[in-house]
């Protein structure tokens, strides 16, 4: 299967730039996740063609820290009834 390759031989370098720029696996592990499965999607699903698949996949990796970073930021901060007793 092509995807199967294409995901062993480019998931160490996505995975590893992704986990450089995120400071909490679970986090870096979704973006990842999401990243192969939208490459899965318009790739496959479209049979679209391309010329450096690693690139690629890092062009679409810092799109998705880019959006992860921005919904971040966007989240607010609530705090417990507990934290304000002092």
């Amino acid at each position: 299967d092509d995807f199967n390759a294409i995901y062993h031989a480019t998931f160490p370098q996505v995975s590893k730039f992704v986990h450089f720029k995120v400071g909490s696996v679970e986090d870096a592990q979704e973006i990842v996740q999401n990243v192969y499965l939208d490459f899965y999607r318009y790739i496959f699903a479209h049979d679209k063609k391309i010329d450096n698949i690693s690139a690629y996949l890092i062009s679409m990796a810092k799109n998705e820290l880019t959006h992860y970073y921005k919904t971040k930021s966007e989240t607010p901060v609530v705090l417990d009834e507990a934290d304000n007793m002092c």
